[in-house]
This record gives C-alpha cells, sequence and structure tokens, in this order.
C-alpha cells in the first residue's frame, strides 16, 4: 500500500505542512477524512494514527478538528513540543473542511494544491503525484 507522505517544518514564523500524495486511492481517503469532518461525522482525527500516512520524525500528532460555531478560526498550530517532536492542531469550521475537500476534487492530474498559504501563519500544501513545490524551509539532509 502507498502512503501519504508528510513533512512539517517551521520557518521564520511560518509553519509548513506538507502532503506527498502517491496515488488516487490515498487522495480519496484524505478527501474522505476531510468530508466527514464537514458532515460532522467526527470531530476530531489524529492522522498519524491512520495505517495510509507516513510522518515525518518530528511529527508525533497531526490533529484534525471541526470547529465549534463561535470558535475562532486558527487553521494550523503546534500544540506541543517535547524532545523535538511536535503535536500539531489543524481546526476548520465545517465550511473549510468542505471547502478542503473540493479543492482536492481538482486534483485529477499530477499537480498541487494549496489549502492554505499564509493565513495565520501556516502554508498547507498537497502534492498529488509529483514532487512538493513549496521545499524551502526543508534542508538537502531531509531528502
Amino acid at each position: 500500500m502507498n502512503k501519504i507522505v508528510v513533512k512539517y517544518r517551521k520557518q521564520d514564523e511560518t509553519d509548513f505542512l506538507l502532503f506527498s500524495i502517491p496515488s488516487s486511492a490515498e487522495l480519496g481517503m484524505l478527501r474522505k477524512v476531510f468530508q466527514q469532518l464537514a458532515e460532522n461525522e467526527i470531530q476530531k482525527i489524529d492522522l498519524v494514527s491512520l495505517d495510509w500516512l507516513q510522518p515525518d520524525s518530528i511529527l508525533k500528532h497531526i490533529d484534525l478538528r471541526l470547529l465549534s460555531y463561535g470558535e475562532p478560526s486558527r487553521t494550523l498550530r503546534v500544540i506541543s513540543e517535547v524532545s523535538n517532536r511536535v503535536r500539531i492542531e489543524w481546526c476548520r469550521h465545517s465550511e473549510g473542511w468542505l471547502e478542503n475537500a473540493g479543492l482536492l476534487d481538482g486534483l485529477s492530474a499530477p499537480g498541487h494544491q494549496f489549502l492554505d498559504y499564509g493565513s495565520y501563519g501556516a502554508v498547507i500544501e498537497i502534492s498529488y503525484l509529483e514532487e512538493l513545490l513549496t521545499d524551502a524551509p526543508f534542508s538537502k539532509n531531509d531528502a
């Protein structure tokens, strides 16, 4: 089984979360998670716990969470760092998760899609069947 590879880095004040998706099957699985969050079928999920995702060594948890109405938007943030490993929380309202699912629908050929580009100090990129384009914060040692 192919796995979605996820990398995290912080450069200056920006958090980068980069997903490299190797096939339509994995793209569909990530889209399904976004859809479940949008439809309130699940309120929170740790992507690291899923067998189709391979996080880099710095990522201990990637919590996706459905925000309650009235809760302020905050796309991505590090909520803890222990022993050089981080817990990331990625929060959206249901409309935001639905928007993310729709953005994934546009990936039918090799390409990339930014789910967030700089708002709240975060860049979230999906790379589908191609190399990641936003590799600036990644050193040659990470390859």
